[in-house]
């Protein structure tokens, strides 16, 4: 109950990459009159390239400053689906013929020997062209994002993948410092 929490957690979908700084900026009065401390945007850094990775950080950090809430904003390198080509487990639960070996020779890339993050252009498009060597597709739709979501191994992106992919490394280290509790001390 929110009475009782002693943490709260909103997520929303700005609905565009290119608008997750001004959606954030544009909330954060509300946002901090109803009680949040810390904002965590997350923006795709394509169709930029690795190369323009620090001038796009430090440009999109810029304006964040607020001493009464903590705004940060994690850029995923390419896209975020670069996170999910990464988890190979998934693309067996698609197709048992979409293993690391099958996916290498069809597209040139292996979702368990490279990094999707620095060796992937556009990830939701490699996605796709993986999905469709078994008749499926990627196109960023609703249910095929909730698809693919429900299909991959939490565990296994959060101790694996995210050795390969400093971006999701750093969103995971952000979010784990939600849960870094305080201890209460009460005096009598």
């Amino acid at each position: 109950p929110e009475d009782v929490a002693i943490l709260t957690i909103m997520l929303v979908n700005c609905c565009g990459d290119g608008s997750v700084k001004s959606f954030i900026l544009e909330r954060k009065s509300r946002l901090t009159q109803q009680g949040y401390t810390y904002v965590l945007g997350l923006q795709d850094l394509y169709p930029k390239t690795l190369e323009n990775l620090e001038k796009f950080k430090a440009g999109i950090s810029m304006g964040l400053d607020d001493p009464d809430i903590k705004i940060e904003i994690c850029i995923a390198v390419a896209e975020v689906e670069s996170w999910f080509l990464n988890e190979a487990s998934h693309f067996m639960k698609i197709d048992q013929l979409l293993t690391g070996g099958f996916i290498k020779s069809n597209v040139g890339f292996h979702p368990v020997d490279d990094c999707a993050e620095t060796s992937v252009r556009h990830p939701a498009r490699m996605l796709h062209d993986i999905y469709v060597l078994v008749g499926g597709q990627y196109k960023k739709r609703e249910d095929e994002v909730k698809r693919l979501v429900d299909m991959l191994d939490y565990g296994e992106l959060y101790e694996t993948v995210r050795a390969k992919s400093s971006s999701l490394d750093f969103f995971f280290r952000r979010v784990d410092s939600f849960f870094e509790v305080k201890e209460i001390v009460k005096t009598t």
